[in-house]
């Protein structure tokens, strides 16, 4: 499968209707041959990704990191503009004639090693050095072609008993007994902190999961990696500067395509 499946006048076509998105400020749909997507995915818009995979080309895995990493809020006009104008700033990136099945994996790869969040970098607990030494051994062999059904069990199996340990040891500091007698000695910040720091490898394990279900061959979870590393099983973030993150993420992301091939406009 080849980006635009190598026709640049393909490219050129979304772009110029995602430019006249902009002018109007609408998030309309994009007309490709016999298909109407959605590229934008806001309120009733659903974006169908397995349809503008064989409609563009482009890997579903991809574009769902995209629409991820490449996104803003559409309040009022400028906001519409501002979120059409950067998702097009993902497609503009993408190559022409290029098979870019193998750029989801490089970039979770990337991530899995991140010095900030990565857990390779971070957690040094035994189990999660085997989840991750598995995980990342099985997107590795992903690159050179279908893994072993095995071999991802065995990677998922082992990111699920790092999860469940680190979970135990977070649900310790946990106990309203642990809390009442932080708070009793005055160490409110303390236990905060305690939490945090032990809420580290829950997070990584929960990523090392879903990198493993995504090698195994489930497109949705490609998004959930970073997601788990960022926000974790409760929702809050752990990081000051989670907004920045997409940001670099998305910048990584721009490089790997870059390294795939010259953007070609027409």
């Amino acid at each position: 499968m080849l980006s635009f499946h190598g026709q640049p006048e393909v490219k050129r076509a979304v772009l110029s209707q995602m430019h006249q998105h902009i002018k109007d400020a609408t998030m309309g749909d994009i007309t490709v041959g016999k298909w109407r997507l959605h590229l934008y995915g806001w309120q009733d818009q659903v974006i169908d990704y397995a349809t503008c995979e064989v409609a563009l080309g482009i890997p579903q895995d991809l574009l769902r990191l995209g629409v991820s990493f490449f996104e803003g809020f559409p309040d009022g006009d400028d906001g519409v503009r501002e979120v059409v104008r950067t998702r097009r700033r993902f497609v503009k990136a993408i190559p022409v004639g290029v098979d870019l099945t193998p750029i989801a994996t490089r970039f979770l790869l990337w991530l899995l090693f991140d010095a900030k969040i990565g857990p390779a970098c971070l957690v040094d607990d035994p189990l999660m050095v085997e989840a991750t030494l598995r995980v990342t051994e099985l997107l590795s062999n992903r690159l050179c072609g279908p893994t072993p059904d095995g071999e991802a069990r065995a990677a998922l199996d082992a990111a699920r008993v790092a999860e469940v340990a680190a979970a135990a040891d977070l649900a310790a500091v946990r106990t309203p007994e642990a809390r009442e007698r932080a708070f009793a000695l005055g160490r409110k910040q303390d236990i905060w902190a305690e939490e945090r720091r032990r809420s580290e490898p829950v997070r990584a394990a929960q990523a090392l999961a879903a990198a493993a279900r995504y090698a195994s061959g489930d497109a949705r979870e490609v998004t959930e990696v970073s997601h788990c590393l960022v926000w974790g099983h409760d929702g809050v973030s752990p990081h000051d500067d989670h907004a920045h993150l997409d940001d670099r993420f998305a910048e990584e992301l721009l490089a790997l395509l870059r390294e795939a091939g010259t953007p070609d406009d027409g």
